[in-house]
């Protein structure tokens, strides 16, 4: 597990990388290319449930850690010894 300043500074990277006009565009073309809130095949398949579960867990995992970061809360739930990192990926705005 890695510690709070670790994780700080991957989600500050991530916030730095993943905002502004270009990082809109970039986000815009995954959710399109990777539609992650639309059905898109049958749960008869277990190979290509699979995949899209992956391509799922990515993009939730880059809007969650793009978002404005809580140094405070993350330091916040690590000593409560909760693992935060397993809180990822969570549906933004939940």
């Amino acid at each position: 597990m890695k510690d709070a300043d670790d994780l700080i500074a991957i989600h500050n990277a991530y916030h730095s990388m993943f905002t502004g006009a270009d990082a809109a565009i970039v986000l815009d073309d995954l959710n399109k290319t990777f539609p992650w809130l639309k059905q898109r095949m049958s749960a008869t398949d277990p190979y290509s449930l699979c995949a899209m579960e992956g391509e799922r867990r990515v993009l939730l995992h880059i809007q969650q850690m793009s978002s404005e970061p809580d140094p405070a809360e993350i330091r916040r739930t690590m000593s409560m010894g909760r693992d935060i990192e397993a809180q990822y990926p969570r549906v933004p705005g939940t």
